[in-house]
């Protein structure tokens, strides 16, 4: 009996260790601050190049978004006494100015378009106010009328950082918690309360870190299953499982892991990075990377799964972009605010 207490207590502690030794390696090959699991996206033979065409140069503008509805495009701007400017796609005719800059009512202090379906209903996002505005868009012939039918608060959120139209009841909210950090917040906006949260990363990261981190905004996933996030200069892409956030996981595609200890202690190291918004449809997600090697862009194209799809080089400094889904194109602006178009309907799934 005695031997064989022995030989039980020299296999439970080789058990113990073996384990700790799977644990260690496990924390030393998953070192993700998103939680989730990694994968390492391989773009071997999935690469292309993009050749761009002028679409328009935009004097002092400084536009910071491009969006779509119908036949037009939409182009949002922060120099200018209107938040929107309109383009038909077709001759890239001006249309108008719209949606006044002010105090009033009816008027924006901060402006974005949360739009992802690009039909008649805009919804647009007044962040000062905390103010989702609901917008009936409609195209009549020649002429544009708007009209403003709701207005969803949420103005009790303390530091929302991204908004998200949801449902008919509740808004999926990004906010900074001073003792959880980054959390989605599922807000009842009719009760005025949040109903679930869910915490992003493995550390508790504050104002600063995400400074240091470059960290972009997201966005949601059509079918409002998903979202993606980048996280600058990590340059990883996080998919978020709104339906089961244990299924969540990152796609890395840079030679090399960035810390959050690295951004901490050398917040002026340059590294690649991932700039601008992600854009998606239902089928596939792009981003627009930097690579500091050499200054070039390209766009990295997977799908929801975390599989690379393409890689796409191009020659222009764009800094934004956003894609047409329905024809096919892609516009991009540089730092000059002159606006490129590309044909992607091949890279579109």
């Amino acid at each position: 009996m005695h031997i064989l207490s022995q030989w039980r207590f020299v296999m439970k502690r080789n058990l113990y260790f073996i384990i700790l030794c799977l644990l260690l390696n496990a924390c030393q090959d998953n070192p993700n601050l998103f939680r989730g699991a990694i994968k390492y996206a391989n773009w071997e033979k999935k690469e292309y190049k993009l050749h761009g065409n002028i679409f328009l140069k935009i004097d002092s503008i400084g536009t910071f978004q491009i969006d779509f509805f119908s036949k037009y495009v939409l182009v949002t701007q922060y120099k200018s006494p209107y938040f929107l400017t309109l383009y038909r796609k077709s001759n890239y005719e001006k249309k108008g100015n719209y949606f006044i800059r002010g105090n009033g009512p009816d008027e924006f202090l901060g402006f974005s378009i949360l739009n992802q379906k690009q039909d008649s209903l805009l919804l647009l996002q007044d962040y000062y106010r905390k103010q989702i505005v609901v917008v009936d868009f409609i195209d009549s012939g020649e002429k544009f009328e708007d009209k403003i039918r709701r207005k969803i608060d949420y103005s009790n959120i303390v530091e929302p950082l991204q908004a998200f139209y949801y449902n008919d009841s509740l808004l999926l909210i990004k906010s900074l918690d001073a003792s959880e950090g980054i959390l989605y917040n599922y807000y009842d906006y009719h009760h005025k309360k949040v109903t679930e949260k869910f915490s992003m990363y493995n550390a508790v990261l504050g104002q600063q870190d995400l400074n240091n981190m470059m960290s972009l905004a997201d966005a949601i996933k059509p079918d409002k299953t998903k979202l993606v996030s980048l996280t600058g200069i990590y340059n990883q892409i996080d998919i978020f499982d709104l339906k089961n956030p244990s299924n969540s996981f990152s796609v890395y595609s840079n030679r090399r892991n960035v810390t959050l200890e690295q951004t901490r202690n050398y917040p002026d190291e340059l590294y690649d990075y991932y700039i601008s918004l992600p854009r998606c449809n239902n089928k596939c997600i792009y981003v627009l990377s930097q690579d500091k090697q050499n200054e070039k862009k390209e766009f990295h194209v997977i799908d929801w799964n975390g599989n690379a799809l393409y890689k796409l080089h191009i020659d222009e400094p764009l800094r934004d972009f956003n894609i047409d889904w329905y024809e096919g194109v892609l516009y991009g602006i540089t730092d000059d605010d002159i606006v490129y178009v590309y044909n992607i309907k091949r890279f579109i799934m």
